[in-house]
């Protein structure tokens, strides 16, 4: 309900001579007869005009119903404070007694006792009751134990290490692997590998190719080699990659037609050319 109009909020009685008693309005009557009907209301009270205690005795209906029963002592307190107001009372001392007998009683808004140290009704915590009036500890929390607890609460140690480290894993044209376990930073040191013809191009090499010699693939990436020859009767060639030969040619007087030989070096592989035929071109797939 809103205060009375006046500039300090409070009723006057006026002097009869140059101040006026405090005019009370239909509005500001009619919410305190609502707010009153509201409490009979709530308590199931019906309005009589020949009784003259409804207000009170619903109040302590209310109060009565909403109380758990370790704050009984309280609820008296605070019947003992109401039932200091009576009819007769001034409804300015009613709005103003009210709070007051509010705050004086030991009662919070909810309706529970402040000072109670117990609850109503016990609840658990992780599995252990809990009513309020002692502390509880619970096994693997805040004390050593093998309290179940969501997550790996109960594996992790202070470095924040994982329970099970993991693998993060690079393929493709880049390759590389590390494990990383929450204990350092994930570094991973990756090797780059393309495939064949990628960013290569075919490079004459015969200048400095001859037979007899491993030549290396000291790239990241494989590598093609190319080898003709010219037509001499009674020649051959033979072409091999870590040993292993990979094919030959050779020449008589019925053959006359050019041969060539072909092969891929992956990376780090060494190939050879063995044999006295009359190289025509030395070509090799790769990069620069």
């Amino acid at each position: 309900m809103y205060p009375i109009d006046t500039q300090d909020g409070l009723f006057h009685d006026g002097n009869g001579i140059n101040e006026l008693g405090t005019v009370l309005p239909a509005s500001w009557l009619n919410q305190v007869q609502t707010e009153l009907i509201a409490i009979l209301a709530a308590a199931g009270i019906k309005p009589e005009k020949a009784t003259q205690n409804q207000v009170i005795t619903a109040i302590k209906m209310l109060i009565a119903s909403n109380t758990p029963a370790a704050a009984t002592a309280d609820v008296a307190g605070v019947t003992k404070i109401i039932d200091t107001l009576n009819s007769n009372d001034k409804l300015s001392a009613l709005s103003a007694r009210q709070g007051k007998a509010l705050n004086d009683s030991k009662l919070d808004k909810g309706g529970n006792a402040v000072t109670a140290s117990k609850l109503y009704k016990p609840c658990k915590i992780g599995g252990l009751s809990f009513d309020g009036t002692r502390d509880i500890d619970l096994p693997g929390v805040n004390r050593p134990g093998n309290q179940d607890t969501t997550g790996n609460a109960n594996s992790a140690n202070y470095a924040n290490v994982l329970k099970n480290s993991r693998q993060f894993i690079l393929n493709g044209d880049v390759t590389g692997n590390c494990w990383f376990n929450g204990d350092g930073n994930a570094v991973i040191y990756v090797r780059q590998i393309h495939s064949l013809g990628f960013n290569q191009d075919w490079v004459d090499v015969t200048p400095w190719r001859t037979y007899g010699t491993v030549y290396t693939n000291q790239t990241a990436s494989p590598i093609a080699v190319a080898i003709s020859f010219y037509h001499t009767n009674n020649r051959k060639a033979e072409l091999g990659v870590n040993g292993v030969l990979l094919g030959e040619v050779n020449t008589s007087n019925q053959d006359s037609q050019r041969k060539a030989l072909y092969a891929i070096i992956p990376p780090g592989h060494g190939y050879y050319l063995n044999g006295n035929m009359d190289i025509r071109a030395w070509s090799e797939l790769r990069r620069g």
